[in-house]
């Protein structure tokens, strides 16, 4: 038994001598290469019959850091990297900081639809008025964007705001909205039946600062009306873009129900407001 014993220690003897060798020979190489990097290197001075060797050596070009690009790409060993950040982009302008464009031609009107392209604004040029649509050209500006009651213009990196009426500016900046789906025979249908309009509401003229419209003194709850979105106390200042003072008549209106959309502008506790009435059928 023991000389079995003995045979396996000697067997295994060569392999933890080898092993042992091997360690110590690692221990040894990576104590070299700290003491190489982490020690000062004393250099012997050179003579003047060495300066020919200097010369030669200065003349040994050195690889630029983009050399090594490709190692760091490879990123061997997983090593966290720091991402950099894209510049900040200056924030476009929100329409309550754009000053209102000096120009001499008036907006009398805008057309507003969710889809620019099919957005229209009324100018007034000297006596002649035109229908402008986003990108037209307007005293050297370009029609950026139409919006409810004004129009952007843009000239390079200048941008300015054309309005109804000056003091329509907070108007267009606060403006809320809502969208709404009725069906258009149900709407023509309410509005031929008189008895059923005014049991489903009844409304006033009423003036609001420098607003006119109709104040709704009263709505019946579950009405269409109330289903297009108005509510008690609403001032309904505009359909379709044209006053319901002075544009907006039966005629008009019905011909309005036609359309894909109709806004209505009103004025809620002070505030404007517009419904965006889809219709369909």
């Amino acid at each position: 038994m023991q000389r079995l014993d003995g045979e396996r220690i000697l067997g295994r003897w060569p392999r933890t001598a080898l092993t042992l060798l091997t360690v110590t020979v690692v221990a040894y190489c990576l104590a070299s290469g700290a003491a190489v990097l982490l020690l000062p290197l004393d250099l012997p001075s050179l003579d003047g019959g060495s300066s020919r060797a200097l010369k030669g050596a200065s003349k040994v070009s050195v690889p630029a850091f983009n050399f090594f690009a490709p190692i760091w790409d490879r990123n061997v060993f997983k090593a966290a990297r720091t991402q950099s950040q894209p510049k900040a982009q200056p924030k476009a302008q929100t329409i309550d900081q754009l000053q209102v464009a000096k120009v001499k031609s008036q907006l009398l009107g805008t057309m507003y639809s969710e889809v620019a392209a099919l957005s229209r604004a009324v100018v007034l040029q000297g006596n002649a008025q035109s229908l402008v649509k986003t990108g037209d050209k307007l005293e050297g500006f370009v029609i950026e964007e139409i919006k409810r009651r004004a129009i952007v213009l843009a000239k390079g990196n200048l941008r300015q705001l054309l309005l109804i009426d000056n003091a329509d500016k907070k108007i267009v900046a606060d403006k809320g909205e809502e969208r709404k789906m009725l069906s258009r025979l149900e709407l023509k249908g309410k509005f031929q039946d008189l008895d059923s309009l005014s049991r489903d509401i009844q409304l006033s003229p009423a003036t609001r600062g420098k607003e006119q419209g109709l104040w709704v003194r009263y709505l019946r709850t579950g009405s269409l009306f109330s289903k297009a979105g108005l509510q008690k106390d609403d001032v309904i200042l505009r359909v379709g873009g044209q006053s319901v003072i002075q544009g907006v008549n039966p005629v008009s209106l019905f011909k309005l129900l036609d359309r894909d959309q109709v806004a209505v502008d009103v004025l809620r506790d002070g505030k404007p407001m517009q419904l965006i009435l889809i219709l369909t059928g």
